[in-house]
């Protein structure tokens, strides 16, 4: 059986960015919905158990590229007594812009906390290594 849309799937990723591994897992997913990028999916088209595929993710098929509107300049005081623990490289949770997300502080001086509001792998070539363990019918066969 080859992995077509709807197909439940699972395979074994191992994903490189900037030539280090991230992440080494099984992951299960159904063809063309949640649960694994877009990117990646179109790649795994046609494969079947036992396929093994080294694939390329671009940014534009991942999680963006970088949007440099998405950096926030903020004023010290808003973090009040908070700001005294703040280091760069903290990731902090909020509401910008009417949505809540995750922001990374990339700069701290005496006028301004900066932080970054992209995806942190937005920008960011993957790479993966892929292991095709399962492919099952569409959900709704199953059940026939």
């Amino acid at each position: 059986m080859i992995i077509e849309a709807g197909s439940q799937v699972k395979v074994h990723l191992v994903l490189a960015v900037d030539d280090t591994v991230i992440d080494n897992s099984i992951v299960e997913y159904t063809q063309g919905g949640p649960g694994l990028l877009g990117g990646l999916q179109e790649q795994l088209l046609g494969l079947k158990k036992g396929d093994r595929k080294e694939c390329i993710v671009i940014p534009e098929k991942a999680y963006g590229v970088r949007d440099e509107d998405r950096l926030l300049r903020v004023k010290p005081e808003f973090f009040g007594p908070d700001l005294d623990e703040l280091k760069v490289g903290f990731i902090i949770s909020g509401e910008f812009d009417g949505e809540i997300c995750d922001a990374c502080v990339t700069e701290i001086d005496e006028k301004s906390v900066v932080l970054d509001l992209n995806h942190p792998l937005a920008g960011k070539e993957m790479h993966f290594g892929v292991n095709v363990v399962d492919v099952g019918p569409p959900a709704a066969e199953q059940g026939e």
